[in-house]
């Protein structure tokens, strides 16, 4: 139905087609296809990464009803990327405002960020493989 009768809005590395009439909140449904991510650990990192998007933006949504569809690519993109795409196709959708931005990552949590990017970068290349679940090097 919403693909029928509703608008899209379109990024580079995803798309939203929505519907606002006769919506009292908003609900949002997160596709990955198996074309553009035949693995399943793929379309699952992607959905998640969407889903958490879309959680830390939502008490400035109007009521809409949507379905979010990654396209090839977006599994690379770097996670303040993905959160300035995701606004900048909310506010083309026009169910978010433009004056309301993200608030920065605290201090806290950038240094945690920090911490996790150095051991993958640094330490982790150095110890034996034990597990069969591999960290990715970034």
């Amino acid at each position: 139905m919403i693909f029928k009768g509703g608008k899209i809005a379109r990024g580079r590395h995803l798309y939203l087609a929505y519907d606002t009439e006769g919506c009292e909140s908003w609900q949002i449904a997160v596709v990955a296809r198996k074309r553009d991510y035949p693995k399943a650990f793929m379309r699952n990192r992607v959905k998640r990464r969407l889903r958490e998007v879309v959680r830390l933006a939502q008490e400035s949504y109007a009521p809409f009803r949507g379905v979010v569809v990654a396209k090839k690519g977006l599994i690379e993109l770097p996670w303040e990327e993905l959160v300035k795409e995701w606004r900048k196709v909310c506010v083309s959708a026009g169910v978010v405002s433009k004056a309301e931005e993200l608030p920065p990552p605290s201090l806290g949590a950038r240094l945690m960020i920090a911490l996790v990017k150095f051991y993958r970068a640094c330490i982790s290349p150095l110890l034996p493989r034990c597990c069969r679940f591999t960290p990715a090097s970034r």
